[in-house]
């Protein structure tokens, strides 16, 4: 059975017909080479906007710095030749959110049709996202924080929305709250975007409170997009951890979501802060999904990416490049050979899998380039295997003599491993994608004889 190699980012990239070429706009100016556009703060740089261009999603490469707008968790729509850009200023003070609009991406002006007055109702404010639908209707998404929880110190926050009939006109009615199930209490983060004819809300459920770095987000979808959203069980993505400020977009079957690592924990995506994954867009709910780093100059927090086919768009996002030239886009990134020692844990970063006991991991999301360790003395039983990630290889080691690690990959079948710590224990991917394989198990247990 061949097991496949961790996916590298030239094959996410060769999967892309505008990813061959550095040129956007090709020398017989008749052929236009449509592209990633991103805005984001940076880690060097948390009060400008920071705009970045891509060919293959995951190579971001930095051509201007926007002086006028300044600001945190920019989140940007292009709508009839205009580019709009919302923001908070701060939390605790000023607008409750700002719209700007350009055509130039050079020239900025404050749209002054924000209708909601921050005061008891709406006393701190975090990361607005605009959604414009393709009618015009516009769409202001942010998390209203109304407390602090006493025994965690975790902020609560509850997500509202501002709606208007037409962007242009920004006739934005008052803000009301989005109803989501009791669990899902506490999110944020939440951005809504179009996908396959639903509309889906990707957020973050603040609840996960195990500590900062265990917070998983959560994808709703509905027919409405500010109203009645339900959770979209099991869906991978919803088992990433240590991701924030999602970024939803639809190319042509395929759709992209950008991620910012808050954490600032690079086990699962060395040496980068933010990452990509991409599915086709049919498998939106299900996946599978692949993934890799994002390689950028600069650790790139919380923003937006669209996708730029408009030729017109094209050139004025070209006119505003040192030199009026792109970079070259085409380039991909080579995924990191090391496979670095993580502590297998129930949760990743999570300290509840101890020495000397027995622990089940009802589910467990593997990263790429991971060796996972079992704790000394250790029992360990992994009952599903998810793959927000899109590994194709999962590595496993004892830690030692007397640790013991059982997989269960099917209902009926499961490995189980012990005594030796030296051993490097691998499952890879079959050729379908469907099924994990492991070819030298040291004892293969049939569950309908022997349960769990």
């Amino acid at each position: 059975m061949n097991i496949k190699k961790f996916l590298s980012v030239s094959t996410l990239a060769a999967s892309l017909t505008f990813a061959n070429t550095g040129a956007v706009f090709a020398e017989d100016a008749q052929a236009f080479n449509p592209f990633f556009f991103g805005v984001f703060f940076t880690a060097d740089n948390d009060k400008n906007m920071e705009c970045y261009v891509s060919g293959d999603s995951a190579g971001m490469k930095n051509i201007f710095r926007s002086d006028q707008i300044v600001c945190r968790d920019p989140s940007l729509q292009y709508y009839n030749k205009n580019f709009y850009v919302c923001h908070v200023t701060a939390p605790d003070s000023g607008p409750t959110f700002v719209i700007e609009k350009s055509a130039d991406l050079k020239n900025w002006t404050h749209q002054d049709y924000n209708v909601i007055t921050r005061d008891e109702k709406f006393p701190s404010i975090w990361a607005p996202d605009l959604f414009v639908d393709s009618d015009g209707s516009a769409y202001v998404y942010f998390a209203v924080q109304y407390g602090i929880d006493e025994k965690t110190g975790i902020r609560k926050f509850q997500i509202h929305v501002s709606k208007a009939g037409n962007i242009e006109k920004g006739d934005f009615s008052e803000a009301v709250k989005i109803d989501l199930p009791k669990n899902f209490d506490n999110c944020i983060d939440a951005q809504v975007r179009k996908v396959n004819g639903k509309y889906y809300m990707l957020l973050k459920n603040e609840n996960q409170i195990t500590n900062n770095e265990n917070k998983t987000p959560m994808l709703f979808k509905s027919d409405s997009p500010d109203k009645n959203f339900v959770p979209v069980e099991n869906c991978p993505l919803n088992y990433i951890r240590g991701y924030e400020g999602f970024s939803i977009c639809e190319v042509g079957g395929q759709t992209y979501v950008f991620a910012d690592n808050y954490t600032g924990r690079y086990d699962f995506f060395p040496t980068s802060g933010s990452a990509v994954w991409k599915v086709k867009t049919s498998d939106f709910e299900t996946g599978p999904y692949t993934s890799s780093y994002i390689e950028s100059t600069k650790r790139l927090r919380h923003g937006s990416v669209i996708w730029v086919n408009d030729p017109e768009e094209g050139k004025v996002i070209e006119s505003l490049i040192p030199g009026g030239k792109f970079p070259d886009i085409s380039e991909t990134v080579a995924v990191p050979k090391i496979e670095k020692e993580l502590r297998l844990n129930k949760a990743d970063y999570d300290d509840d899998v101890e020495e000397g006991k027995a622990t089940i991991v009802e589910n467990f999301a593997p990263a790429p380039d991971v060796i996972y360790k079992v704790p000394a003395k250790a029992n360990v039983t992994i009952k599903n295997i998810v793959n927000p990630y899109g590994v194709n290889l999962i590595s496993f080691k004892l830690g030692d003599d007397k640790s013991k690690l059982t997989v269960i990959l099917s209902e009926k079948i499961k490995y189980k491993f012990s005594g030796n710590k030296n051993k490097i224990h691998r499952f890879g991917l079959s050729d379908d994608g469907k099924k994990w394989v492991y070819s030298e198990a040291e004892e293969k247990i049939d569950l309908e004889t022997e349960g769990l």
